[in-house]
């Protein structure tokens, strides 16, 4: 069973009428392969407890995630339970419908529980990658884009078995991720272990995020390479520790009643040990970015171009 957060509309429309002249959307891709195999339930921006026997449990760009649901996360996690979590800087799949549409980061969401589970992204921060630049038509020409990264070769950690065989990601617009406190034996997070699935190129650097609007020319400007790779994907592994010491959160809502902690005790410390695997993208799940879709002969026929939804298949 698979349970999946998200702030994009990965089921599709689902019966609700979409906005003023927009067709229905259809379920991504992703979801729907995963529905051939497993049980897979959407989790809405309401509850208050995730169930602890889902075998895995999707976040896909946390975008405005409430205290609750935060919260909800970092108890699933310390009940055991797996995580599968996709973070964004700018999230081009990501659709306001208003005035902020420009804003497409994942922001603070869930920054607590991941400074307690050991990593960061600075959310306005993108990798520019011209090691692994994305060929990408303009309206004028052919441009080698270093904010769609096109991870290949040394990009893949050959050791583990989720990337050993892959050959091509695409990241639209990634971050890096960081780990916090991995030295400290003093820190809450000591004992996890780390391990880097995929990263950038040496020929790489941060830029900020809202670049990818401006074009490639506003990237090369200021681009001085780090002469380090960037960790897009990771893995973290360990018996976790709660991100509310204090307690649950009290919701804004006065009108809302608080987790009740005499049925459902707070864990401080995790019960099991757990494994999260963190991606610094989300719009790598977004159909547009593996999938061609073409019609040969009157039949729609979908091909996979690369190896995003292996890697999905392999993690879950």
């Amino acid at each position: 069973t698979v349970g999946i957060i998200s702030a994009l509309p990965v089921f599709g429309s689902q019966g609700r009428s979409p906005g003023p002249g927009q067709p229905p959307s259809p379920q991504w891709i992703f979801v729907t392969e995963m529905k051939k195999i497993y049980d897979v339930q959407e989790i809405k921006a309401s509850v208050r407890l995730i169930d602890p026997k889902l075998d895995l449990l999707m976040v896909v760009f946390p975008k405005d995630l409430n205290p609750q649901l935060e919260y909800a996360i970092d108890q699933y996690v310390l009940s055991g339970g797996n995580a599968l979590i996709f973070l964004d800087p700018l999230c081009v799949s990501y659709r306001s419908g208003g005035s902020q549409d420009f804003m497409r980061s994942s922001g603070n969401a869930l920054n607590k529980v991941l400074t307690a589970w050991g990593v960061s992204m600075d959310s306005a921060k993108a990798i520019a990658d011209f090691g692994q630049p994305t060929q990408v038509r303009t309206s004028t020409a052919m441009e080698e884009n270093p904010l769609m990264i096109s991870a290949r070769g040394q990009a893949f950690n050959r050791k583990e078995v989720i990337t050993a065989g892959l050959e091509s990601m695409l990241f639209p617009v990634a971050g890096a991720i960081t780990m916090v406190n991995k030295t400290d034996k003093k820190a809450p997070t000591h004992g996890y272990s780390f391990e880097t699935l995929v990263e950038s190129s040496k020929n790489a650097a941060m830029t900020d995020a809202f670049k990818a609007f401006l074009g490639v020319d506003a990237v090369k400007k200021d681009f001085v390479p780090a002469e380090k790779r960037f960790k897009i994907i990771v893995r973290v592994r360990g018996r976790f520790h709660t991100a509310f010491p204090e307690g649950p959160p009290k919701p804004k809502d006065p009108n809302t009643p608080p987790v009740d902690e005499t049925k459902y005790p707070q864990l401080k410390d995790g019960e099991k040990p757990a494994t999260l695997v963190i991606v610094s993208d989300a719009d790598m799940l977004a159909d547009n970015f593996y999938v061609q879709k073409r019609n040969f002969f009157g039949t729609a026929v979908s091909e996979m171009f690369n190896d995003n939804l292996n890697f999905l298949s392999n993690t879950s």
